[in-house]
């Protein structure tokens, strides 16, 4: 009979780290070929806390929270994660996961706590350098979801615009992808409201489109920036930019308060 206070060092950390994400105590015996009441034992020995019966069994309760997108929020948070998350794999101990990262500075640290509400999710927000806090969520089901919705692992250069939703969430999934990855500013010279958006040559330029077919607007030549490997932008000046930044911003419900401000100020 194998004991659990000879279990290695390399067994507890699986263990452990299994339990912490969500499973069972009998799956876990199940996939590392030991007893239910051999992981039990090898929990209590560790001093890892056991779940009372009837607490939750995961750090965050919406693991299919983007298996359909079909409101506002979850619109919102597909473009948002489209353009700051990062899909990785998880796999400390071979246990075949997905990770789901979102790194953002400290003016910006309580959208953080937004998208833990969205998802929840009671995962600790860590401070990873200076300036910087990162939301890191393991979870399979939800990383698959936004695989097939286009947020790829290594996407920074193949990100596809994500095509199939109800045509009116397209501009809470836009306003997510300004949020992350464009901008609100006044010109230089003129102070004119300005709006752009920097990212692959299809999240771009499908974002170019639907401000034209939107406000039939004369289009803006979409860039490719010299500095950046195959990073692409739009800008809009003037008028045309209040146009956007009304049709994105007012009367939403999900933003990124910074940018929220700044667009608010310039509808007035």
């Amino acid at each position: 009979m194998y004991l659990a206070r000879n279990a290695p060092i390399q067994e507890i950390q699986e263990v452990r780290s299994l339990y912490e994400n969500g499973w069972e105590q009998g799956h876990i015996a199940n996939k590392i070929n030991r007893s239910r009441t051999y992981v039990r034992n090898l929990l209590t020995r560790n001093n890892i806390r056991l779940r009372p019966k009837g607490e939750a069994r995961s750090l965050m309760k919406n693991h299919d929270y983007f298996a359909s997108i079909n409101s506002e929020e979850k619109a919102y948070w597909l473009g948002f994660i489209s353009a700051d998350g990062c899909i990785g794999d998880y796999d400390p101990y071979g246990i075949g996961q997905l990770k789901l990262v979102v790194t953002l500075n400290d003016k910006d640290f309580s959208h953080l706590f937004k998208l833990q509400k969205a998802l929840n999710s009671s995962h600790t927000l860590t401070p990873v350098k200076t300036n910087l806090h990162e939301l890191s969520i393991v979870s399979h089901q939800l990383c698959t979801d936004l695989i097939n919705l286009g947020v790829t692992p290594r996407k920074s250069l193949t990100l596809q615009a994500c095509r199939n939703l109800p045509s009116e969430l397209y501009r809470h999934y836009y306003r997510g992808l300004v949020d992350g990855d464009g901008w609100l500013c006044r010109t230089t010279l003129h102070h004119y409201p300005d709006i752009g958006l920097c990212g692959s040559k299809d999240i771009v330029t499908s974002f170019n489109n639907w401000i034209v077919e939107t406000l039939s607007i004369t289009p803006v030549i979409v860039r490719e920036l010299p500095e950046a490997m195959a990073t692409f932008s739009i800008e809009y000046s003037g008028r045309k930019a209040i146009q956007i930044i009304r049709l994105l911003y007012k009367e939403s419900s999900i933003y990124l308060d910074r940018k929220h401000n700044l667009a608010k100020e310039m509808m007035k």
